[in-house]
């Protein structure tokens, strides 16, 4: 796991075009220097390096390394001089400034080294080292203006490191900015999904305080927060993330490389095997992954029992050396999955066999316990495989049986419930020997692929809970009987391909959606297979195979080409029927361990620990989310280095990837189940990718000149969706009409200009657009009469207005804080008090917001509550509809009277998305009332809630209804989202905009760009179509 491996590598992956033009001597030299370093001997790196540079003068590699062996024996003047004489060579190359930013800082001159270090930042801006290293110089130099910057960066390339986001923070706060502060508070939020309850606290109070209108009364508990933090696992891995932690990272590659176009070359790794219990296990009941919490891979098997013992369900935790922590009782189960079945981000482990079933439940410390009633699985199992298949963002199950397969659906409230009958074809094989839960097709969603007696068969996802056969139409007829199938990318194409043991292992090569038979060398050597893996063994990058069977173990090395040769093993059983791939001693390449008649086995891998590698933890957001489980299983992970690409699903609790002789990733991509993607760059080793909360769809934005730039006003068409799905098979309705306040508009160039955008995950229709013109008095407040109320039909649109208005003497929110303060002005200062449920939008208990008017009002009165909501989406709204303990409850308003609160509007409605005013119409209060309360369990938050006593409808008139003068459609990019604080709705800054799309393409056909204002004209079904972007 170490940088030598990185060194080592180098040698074999020049192309040989290269090293006609680079001595050989060059080579061995660099490779030599490289290594003397590593091994800190500066030196002998010095005296190799000066031999390098008489060879290659004009190469700027030389001069550097050889001013980090100077740098390293505290020879400054001599490293100065060698790293500028790489400058010559290279003018403005960042590597190279680094090095000399380095060089000047440990010699002294900070202020020298924060020029060195922004002009590298410069010339390399997704660099996080020189950043975290300008950072540094600059916060020691008193360069406030250079560390802001660095951090910018950091933040905009690392936007879940845990010191990034608490220094962010810091930083803001004591600037006054909210929105920042907020921005870093929330992700961090995210992040400690298992915080310590004193972090919690800590978290609760700066939220608390940015909530509030002193933004700098968060400054005490932010840095209760980092103290607390900066002894955990995660703030050490936020270290390692910025910095090697080495002096002067040297140049890898000569200036004439070419980038690379594969990671590496394959490497000759070998296993040796030895016996952790020779006492025989069941079939294929063996599965690995971390049941403590401590990222090593702790194991789980049946084995047979003693005579006149049942089988029993071993535990062996990796903190123990895999010595047997536990034993279960496990009759009837030759088959495990591990998997996190209750989404609480521990692995639970499902057990199968002929007539048996079993559920044991993780609770993160290593122990396991018989779930209730098994979750309710019955008939047993001869196959399963985890699967999100209805995208709501828990797991689900898919188990074969005797009588075909049974997809178990996953509310996450008791027991699964059957579902295979209207979700799969009417047959399914029977008796399945494997299941595996793939995205044969790249559409989004995960298939089911299953081997059985008949051959292969393919489950096609078409979503809304169905599957369809598609195994003739995708190429899979006629394979003989087959005992085990993986589906892996073994050509790095983006594509899954199949390979299963069916009369020997046989291949089947993706081509879109469509296999055909792929003949690969060597894999007749793999003999008779029962279970079959493909795994990364020497991290080079493509994907090995593994076998286990009557013939042993066999290691399947791919060396390119098409072809597969056999890898040396030794200290293997003779016969095996379970096999995984998990890196046991944590030295950066995979191990084995199988299980069968001839008992447990770990066979550790040698060699494959000299390439680079990435071990990835995905990890869904728990709190106020669940969009997607918690595992990350079933997303796609890329890797992409020059023109060199890997692609992998995620199927277990760690993504391996080999990067070759690459020091790190370029860009690593993952697109979660709900087919949102996050980029990251320059990555290496291990890593976590915690997903973040963004929007996926919502609807178009609006913005307005307000006379020194476009601001963003609110969102449009909330109310407006089409095929947003409430619950399987029902619709959202849709009103295609809507009239939003615009306020801060102003005149530029003689015209009134508004930007409509369309930038999330969705596409936009616009059929008319017209600006409503209304005059009124000054002392009058108009808005729109737009408020969603769920089941009633929506009125037509008109203008409301309202004299007299009056602030709320006193407000109370959800948790019982009095929030008047909050709620008596338009400062977007929100107010709300619910607890977050594990889905966003949603609160764990209905809650109330209680308005007490002062003075008890005669007759009917209009409150006029500017607020929005933070919505649900089709994932979650789908996982709500399955359970009957959380569903949506929409606003209503009480009236407290002397014999307690009673029920007074039951439709009041809530805001159409983002902030808006919303009028109700209250009637007359029971006599002496004055307290009223909203009650819901939805995200409702308040910005300004004031009553009337006066309508004034009449006196507000709308003198004109103005079309576009112009109308262009044009393509823009995506603005900066901001959140101004923790409570706040997200918006957007028109003026920062990205040209880089964070989302998958949006299929469909769209309005081209130009000119659309005849589009705009009149109600007429012919509309602008937008697209993301």
């Amino acid at each position: 796991m170490g940088r030598p491996g990185f060194l080592l590598a180098l040698a074999f992956a020049l192309p040989a075009a290269l090293l006609g033009r680079i001595p050989d001597d060059a080579v061995a030299l660099k490779n030599r220097g490289l290594a003397e370093l590593e091994n800190e001997k500066p030196e002998e790196a010095e005296a190799t390096f000066r031999r390098l540079v008489e060879i290659l003068p004009d190469d700027p590699l030389p001069w550097a390394d050889l001013a980090i062996a100077l740098l390293r024996q505290q020879k400054y003047a001599g490293a100065l001089a060698a790293i500028e004489r790489g400058l010559e060579q290279a003018p403005g190359r960042a590597d190279l400034l680094a090095i000399k930013g380095e060089i000047l800082q440990w010699s002294g001159d900070l202020e020298a080294a924060v020029d060195a270090l922004e002009a590298a930042a410069t010339a390399a801006p997704d660099d996080v080292e020189v950043l975290y290293a300008l950072l540094n110089q600059a916060t020691l130099a008193g360069d406030d203006a250079a560390a802001r910057r660095a951090l910018e960066g950091l933040a905009r390339l690392r936007p879940e490191n845990l010191v990034v986001l608490l220094q962010l923070a810091r930083q803001a706060i004591d600037g006054g900015d909210r929105a920042t502060a907020s921005r870093a508070l929330l992700r961090i939020d995210e992040l400690l999904w298992q915080a310590p309850p004193i972090a919690e606290r800590a978290m609760a109070a700066a939220r608390d305080a940015l909530e509030g209108e002193d933004v700098r009364q968060a400054r005490v508990p932010v840095m209760r927060l980092e103290n607390v933090l900066k002894v955990t696992p995660m703030f050490r891995e936020s270290l390692r993330e910025l910095r090697t932690g080495i002096q002067g990272i040297p140049l890898e590659r000569f200036a004439a490389e070419p980038p690379p176009s594969r990671f590496g070359d394959a490497l000759p790794v070998t296993f040796r095997g030895e016996v952790l219990d020779p006492r025989p296990s069941r079939g294929r009941a063996l599965a690995a992954g971390d049941l403590d919490g401590d990222e090593k891979p702790d194991l789980v098997r049946v084995r047979a029992g003693d005579e006149g013992a049942g089988d029993v369900l071993e535990v062996r935790l990796a903190r123990d050396g895999w010595r047997l922590a536990a034993e279960l009782p496990a009759a009837g189960v030759d088959g495990l999955l591990a998997t996190d079945l209750t989404n609480d981000g521990h692995l639970d482990v499902i057990g199968f066999g002929a007539g048996a079933e079993a559920v044991w439940l993780g609770a993160g410390d290593g122990t396991l316990s018989r779930a209730p009633e098994d979750l309710g699985l019955a008939g047993g199992g001869t196959a399963a495989a985890a699967i999100d298949f209805d995208i709501e963002g828990d797991l689900d199950l898919a188990l074969a049986g005797a009588g075909g397969v049974e997809l178990y659906r996953n509310n996450l409230a008791g027991p699964l419930e059957a579902v295979g009958a209207r979700a799969l074809p009417a047959a399914t094989p029977k008796r399945a020997a494997a299941a595996v839960a793939s995205d044969l097709d790249r559409d989004g969603d995960l298939d089911l692929l299953l081997a059985h007696g008949g051959g292969l068969s393919w489950l096609d996802n078409l979503r809304q809970g169905q599957f369809a056969d598609r195994t003739a139409a995708g190429g899979l007829a006629g394979v003989p009987a087959a005992t085990a199938v993986i589906s892996a990318d073994l050509d790095n194409d983006g594509r899954p391909d199949l390979v299963a043991a069916a009369g020997g292992l046989r291949a089947w090569h993706n081509r879109g959606g469509r296999f055909e038979p792929w003949t690969l060398l060597g894999l007749r050597d793999a003999g008779a297979a029962a279970a079959v893996i493909a795994f990364d063994a020497d991290n080079d990058g493509r994907l090995d195979l593994a076998t286990a069977g009557e013939d042993g173990v066999r290691v399947l090395g791919q060396g390119g080409a098409g072809r597969f040769l056999l890898r040396r093993v030794s200290g293997a059983p003779a016969r095996a029927s379970a096999i995984v791939a998990r890196d046991l001693d944590l030295d950066g390449d995979l191990d084995l361990v199988v299980a069968g008649a001839g008992g447990l086995h770990r066979l550790l891998g040698t060699g494959g620990e000299a390439n680079g590698w990435l071990a990835l933890r995905l990890r869904g957001l728990t709190k106020g989310n669940s969009k997607n489980n918690v595992l990350g299983i079933g997303a796609a992970v890329e890797v992409k280095n020059g023109r060199a690409y890997q692609f992998r699903e995620a199927d277990a609790d760690v993504v391996h990837l080999g990067l070759g002789d690459q020091r790190a990733a370029e860009v690593l991509r993952v697109t979660w189940t709900n087919g949102v993607p996050q980029n990251r760059f320059q990555v290496a080793g291990r890593q976590r990718l915690v997903e973040e909360q963004v929007l996926k769809g919502s609807c178009p934005f609006l913005y307005a000149w307000d006379g020194e730039r476009f601001a963003f006003v609110t969102d449009l068409l909330w109310g407006a969706p089409i095929g947003l799905p409430v619950g399987p098979g029902q619709w959202a309705a849709s009103d295609p009409d809507e009239l939003v306040r615009i306020d801060g508009l102003a005149v530029r160039d003689g015209r009134y200009e508004l930007r409509i955008t369309e930038e999330l995950w969705e596409a936009a229709f616009f059929d008319h657009l017209r600006l409503w013109v209304v005059d009124h008095p000054a002392a009058v407040e108009v808005a729109s009469n737009l408020r969603i109320v769920p089941g009633v039909a929506p009125p037509v649109d008109r203008v409301l207005a309202s004299r007299d208005l009056r602030p709320l003497a006193a407000a109370i929110d959800g948790r019982g804080r009095d929030v008047t303060g909050a709620v008596a002005r338009r400062d977007e200062v929100y107010a709300a008090g619910y607890v977050k449920s594990p889905y966003q939008g949603l609160a764990a208990a209905p809650w109330s917001f209680v308005l007490d008017l002062g003075t008890a009002p005669e007759g009917p009165l209009r409150l006029h509550l500017d607020g929005w909501i933070f919505p649900t989406d089709a994932s979650i709204n789908l996982a709500v509809a399955q359970r009957d303990d959380l569903a949506p409850l929409a606003p209503r308003l009480e009236v407290e009277t002397a014999g307690g609160w009673r029920l007074l509007t039951a439709d009041m409605g809530f805001p159409a998305g983002k902030t808006k005013t919303m009028v109700v119409e209250v009637p007359p209060l029971p006599r002496g009332a004055r307290r009223l309360r909203i009650v819901t369990n939805l995200w409702l938050h308040w910005d300004r809630i004031a009553w009337s006593t006066a309508p004034a409808d009449g006196d507000a008139a709308v003198v004109a209804r103005l079309l576009p003068t112009a109308a262009e459609l044009r393509r823009r990019g995506f603005s900066a989202l901001l959140r101004r604080a923790p409570n706040a709705p997200h918006v957007f800054d028109y003026e920062t905009v990205s040209r880089s799309s964070p989302w998958l393409p949006f299929p469909g056909r769209y309005t081209r760009y130009g000119d659309v204002r005849p589009l705009l004209a009149a109600a007429d079904d012919l509309s602008v179509i937008l697209a993301p972007g």
